[in-house]
């Protein structure tokens, strides 16, 4: 008898052991990667958090069942285990980057778009540090959500129009056909007019911080 109680305290702490170790990779089946990504919101520490991360898996989870593409649920299946891989924390990286997904989607981009900015997160995702990374991921939502280029303690710049382009070209930028571009929180706000196609590119990623205005119409 004790040799079973044993035994199966042996198995049970197995057990327990096994589905407490940290997720290596996100399961390729979609209600299990769903449920991955719940279970990693949930095991935070701060309820606050948790709150968060369930009202961002609603959102994420609606976008997923029924509006992302194959390609772009694989594009982001990619994502997630390149972030797993270098072991990414749930906030502020995942909370971010499938934040930042939804608004992508949202913004109805073209499909290219999406595509580049993958493209440039997975060449990002492998640097020694994330700062880069997460400059981007931050600068996308910020444009998104709030239109905002470039946002600082002294300034923040903001853009009139949600037409625009993602693109690589050795660095990530995003590119407008045409905007007015405004400064504020300044004492004087200076407003720019009439920027062109291929006039105007906002580099992004950390990798400029400022708009970059090369000739105006």
């Amino acid at each position: 008898m004790k040799k079973t109680l044993v035994l199966l305290a042996i198995i049970i702490s197995g057990c327990l052991s096994a589905y407490s170790q940290p997720l290596k990779q996100f399961s390729k089946d979609s209600q299990t990667f769903l449920n991955e990504l719940s279970t990693m919101f949930q095991a935070v520490s701060s309820s606050e958090q948790k709150d968060l991360g369930k009202a961002l898996m609603v959102d994420f989870t609606d976008m997923w069942l029924n509006k992302f593409d194959a390609q772009e649920k694989d594009s982001i299946y990619t994502m997630c285990n390149v972030m797993l891989k270098r072991k990414m924390k749930t906030y502020p990286n995942f909370e971010q980057y499938l934040r930042a997904a939804i608004n992508f989607h949202r913004a109805n981009l073209p499909p290219e778009s999406f595509e580049s900015w993958q493209f440039c997160l997975r060449n990002l995702a492998k640097m020694t540090n994330n700062l880069r990374f997460m400059a981007l991921l931050e600068g996308t939502n910020l444009l998104l959500t709030k239109n905002y280029l470039y946002e600082s303690k002294l300034s923040l710049w903001k853009s009139n129009s949600k037409d625009f382009v993602f693109k690589y070209d050795s660095l990530p930028y995003f590119e407008f056909p045409s905007l007015d571009l405004t400064c504020v929180k300044k004492t004087t706000a200076p407003v720019f007019t009439g920027l062109t196609e291929n006039s105007f590119r906002h580099w992004t990623g950390g990798l400029a911080k400022t708009a970059c205005c090369i000739g105006t119409a």
